[in-house]
């Protein structure tokens, strides 16, 4: 077989595996694919690409006037639910994390979309909201803080299944992790209500990309790659 065939064939099966996983190329670079399936009410999701778009731009369609937006990676100890929803003073959204506020420039501290980040809203419209955007991909990292000897915090923590499986469990998602958890949650609640709730993820539960959970540790822990655990997909730091 020719060098010239050879390479032909060779562009054609990358093509093809690009398109497998959603992955588009243009002239800024490979950006891939991604779903954002959100139902009425209050909603985490975790965003596992870069939007070129603004934070106005990405948000301007959303039935939403409010979204927070944790970072998952972060060192530092940011702002989160403690121990329940309902009894954090916090609430879902609060002014010491990234807000977007539609219409309010200066309120909003969020002005372009990240990846590798958990995503707070409330949305508005009662029969949910699906739309597909475009981003560069991020690679997974999340950091889990513990207790600092008061309050427990539960770490917001993005699922993304991309390349590993169309469908997942929980029980298969979360196994090896080694961060001595014992409590998962996702979050719950209606259009009309303040708050969020939280809702126990129980094992054999099919997780799907995109989503987030909330979760405790009772270790320090820092995760790089695929929570679904194996040496070639993850490493423990």
């Amino acid at each position: 077989m020719s060098i010239v065939k050879v390479k032909i064939l060779l562009a054609v099966s990358v093509g093809l595996a690009a398109a497998a996983f959603g992955l588009v190329a243009n002239a800024t670079g490979v950006r891939m694919a991604h779903e954002v399936r959100l139902k009425g009410g209050w909603n985490i999701f975790y965003l596992p690409v870069t939007p070129d778009e603004s934070a106005d731009e990405f948000f301007a369609d959303w039935p939403t006037d409010l979204v927070g937006c944790y970072d998952q990676a972060g060192y530092l100890r940011t702002e989160q639910f403690v121990t329940t929803a309902e009894d954090s003073a916090l609430g879902a959204i609060v002014p010491r994390m990234q807000l977007w506020v539609r219409g309010e420039p200066g309120r909003s501290s969020l002005s372009a979309v990240i990846g590798n980040a958990v995503y707070l809203v409330n949305i508005t419209n009662r029969t949910g909201f699906v739309k597909t955007v475009f981003g560069e991909p991020v690679a997974m990292r999340a950091v889990w803080h513990v207790s600092d000897g008061g309050d427990t915090p539960l770490n917001y923590i993005g699922i993304t299944t991309d390349g590993m499986a169309t469908t997942m469990t929980s029980d298969a998602y979360l196994l090896g992790l080694n961060t001595g958890w014992t409590a998962c949650y996702t979050l719950s609640g209606r259009t009309d209500r303040e708050k969020p709730g939280l809702t126990p993820l129980g094992f054999g539960v099919t997780v799907e990309n995109g989503a987030a959970v909330a979760m405790d540790a009772t270790k320090a822990s820092e995760w790089s790659g695929p929570l679904f655990v194996s040496p070639a997909l993850g490493i423990d730091l």
